[in-house]
Order: structure tokens, then C-alpha cells, then sequence
């Protein structure tokens, strides 16, 4: 396990600042019969991979156009990836209500589903926060074609959230987080060689003003993963 300490700025410019905005699509896609919602955007040039976003509980007002959501797409937007961020059933303008946690997470499978029949020969990768980042490390677990994951604040201090064991991936978590102590982070991460965890300082659960540090920290380490 690699480990990082981010002060608000540090790498990206002004605190809380975020890059430009990118251009999206809307789009729609089905789950067990369901209409959902989501927003695709994709850089010019090459595609190096095809991603799903996944956003925090619906039931606490979370959706796609979350900040969090909003900052993450745009980091894997411009590292390469064409980033589908939707709402879970229920949520935003998708169809169905609420199911407890197994509907969204199908949800979770159609939507890589859906990116893999777009792009099928690029490699998949996997983002959430909060609820989102525990149903994306399940998903990346049981299906061996996601090839990178980037966690934001899974409610580790809260819930069990499974571990994608051989799955390259990134964790992001604020020093003040209630649901996600960086105790609890550095507990899921020991012993996995393939993780990085970075802790943003002064951050809570909800990251208001770190959108930009989150966005550096994913870009960063997509960057690295690039590299080498």
C-alpha cells in the first residue's frame, strides 16, 4: 500500500479549485426493464478505457450531478476514459424506486454492461462515493473485467464494503470523516499491494471545497498507472 497526504491545494492550483468544464451527453440504458439516466462524456483522441461513475445513497439526496460525482467523471474524463455517470433507480430521472441495495447494485452491472458494449475492446474502470464506492468494490470483486477502481469515502467506519483483492485501486478519504475514519482506510488497505490510499486534509464525508484535490489525486494516479 502506497500512502499520501493532500493539503487543500496541494498540486492543484487554489484550494477547492476544479478543472474546466467538460462537454456531456445524456444517455439512457436499461436495468431489469428499468429506464436509467446518465450524462457520457469522452476526451478528443484516444480512448484509453471505459468508466462508470457511481453516486452516494439515493435516499440522502444523492445522484448523479453530486460534487463529488461531477469531479470524478471529469478526472477519468480527462485521463482517457469515456465516464458514464447515471442514477441509480429511483434517483434523479430514472425510472424505479428504492430496493435496498441489490437492485442498485444490478444497476451498478448494467451500467458497466452498457460500457462494455460500447467500447468493448478498452479495459473497464470503476469510480464511486460513499454508497457508490461499496457497491463499485463489490462489482470490481465479482467482475473480473474491471480493471481499475477508485474509492471515495466508502462508509468503511459504518458497513462491511468488500475488497476487490487484485484489483489496482485508489482510495480517497478526508482526515475528518465520521463514516470513513482513515483508521478504518488504513485497516482495508493493509497487505494490498495493489492500493493507494490518499487522505485529504481537513476534509469531511462531504468534500465541499476538495472537488479539485480529489480530481488531482485520480488523475495522478491514473497517470502513474499510464506510466508504468
Amino acid at each position: 500500500m502506497r500512502f499520501r497526504v493532500f493539503r487543500p491545494g496541494e498540486g492543484s492550483g487554489a484550494p477547492g479549485a476544479v478543472s474546466q468544464a467538460i462537454h456531456s451527453e445524456p444517455v439512457a440504458f436499461s436495468s431489469e426493464g428499468l429506464r436509467l439516466e446518465g450524462d457520457l462524456c469522452a476526451p478528443p483522441g484516444r480512448l484509453r478505457a471505459a468508466a462508470v461513475v457511481c453516486h452516494p445513497h439515493p435516499l440522502y439526496g444523492g445522484d448523479r450531478n453530486n460534487n463529488v460525482v461531477v469531479a470524478l467523471a471529469r478526472a477519468l474524463c480527462e485521463s482517457g476514459a469515456s465516464a458514464l455517470r447515471f442514477d441509480f433507480r429511483g434517483a434523479g430521472g430514472s425510472q424505479g424506486a428504492w430496493s435496498g441495495g441489490e437492485g442498485e447494485y444490478r444497476d451498478v452491472l448494467a451500467a458497466l454492461a452498457f460500457q462494455r458494449n460500447r467500447h468493448p475492446d478498452l479495459p473497464l474502470w470503476l469510480a464511486g462515493y460513499s454508497f457508490g464506492a461499496a457497491l463499485c468494490a463489490r462489482a470490481a470483486r465479482e467482475d473480473r473485467s474491471v480493471a481499475r477502481l477508485v474509492l471515495v469515502a466508502p462508509p468503511l467506519s459504518v458497513v462491511a464494503v468488500p475488497s476487490a483483492e487484485k484489483v489496482p485501486t485508489l482510495l480517497v478519504v478526508g482526515d475528518s470523516d465520521s463514516f470513513c475514519a482513515v483508521e478504518a482506510a488504513r485497516a482495508y488497505c493493509t497487505g494490498k499491494d495493489v492500493t493507494e490510499l490518499v487522505v485529504l486534509s481537513g476534509a469531511d464525508h462531504f468534500f465541499r471545497g476538495y472537488e479539485g484535490e480529489i480530481e488531482h489525486a485520480v488523475k495522478k494516479w491514473l497517470g502513474q498507472s499510464e506510466a508504468g
